[in-house]
């Protein structure tokens, strides 16, 4: 009895300890005050207005990189838009020109919607231009990465005339290939409607590789892969 007592007594002082070094308590829910302001950074483009974020990733250096798109007030087009914070939600002006990369695709709308890593570090993005989907991919620095997709830095999933894809997220798998899943509009012969797709790349962008497909709940069928 007394052994058990002994026990028991060490128990307790050990879990004593253990939350004494352990501080106050934290609200899972609460703002993380150590980063950015009291939890917060917001980055305000210069040019661009009506900045939307849509994705983001923290690099093995506790890094982020955002990915997401602005409109400009110029020619009224959405340019899609990446940002780095350091870990402590700082900007990283070693990133890009001074933090941020713009992208523009002549006179229509770029929308970034979806950031991996792949394991060297190199940033891919995935996207929206012109009715179907456009993968660019960036070095660690955050400078256009011509080695991808046959020396062109992106690669477009152009459909059939008259339907539409767009991308909604992506995936670097272990060998580097990029799954990609989104929305196929389809409008042929009359018939429309909107399909579940995926499709997967080649690690180094020249390939859109057999995974490629399309599924539908039925005819006239509205599925969107979010």
């Amino acid at each position: 009895m007394r052994q058990f007592q002994r026990i028991t007594t060490c128990l307790a002082l050990a879990l004593a300890c253990a939350h004494a070094w352990a501080g106050p308590p934290v609200d899972a829910g609460a703002l993380d005050a150590t980063f950015g302001s009291a939890g917060k950074v917001v980055v305000g483009p210069s040019r661009y207005t009506g900045a939307v974020a849509q994705d983001s990733v923290v690099q093995q250096d506790g890094k982020i990189t955002g990915v997401g798109y602005d409109s400009d007030p110029v020619d009224g087009y959405d340019a899609w838009h990446l940002e780095r914070l350091n870990a402590n939600g700082s900007i990283d002006t070693s990133f890009a020109s001074a933090h941020s990369a713009y992208v523009t695709v002549g006179n229509t709308g770029t929308r970034a919607a979806a950031v991996g890593l792949q394991a060297d570090g190199r940033i891919v993005v995935g996207g929206n231009f012109n009715n179907h989907i456009l993968i660019e991919r960036y070095n660690q620095d955050g400078s256009f990465d011509l080695t991808f997709a046959g020396g062109t830095g992106a690669l477009s999933i152009v459909p059939p005339a008259g339907d539409s894809t767009y991308l909604s997220r992506l995936v670097i798998e272990a060998n580097g290939s990029i799954d990609v899943a989104g929305t196929y509009y389809a409008n042929q012969n009359g018939f429309n409607s909107n399909e579940f797709y995926f499709a997967r790349i080649s690690a180094d962008g020249n390939t859109v590789e057999p995974f490629q497909y399309l599924f539908s709940s039925g005819p006239d069928a509205d599925d969107h892969a979010q």
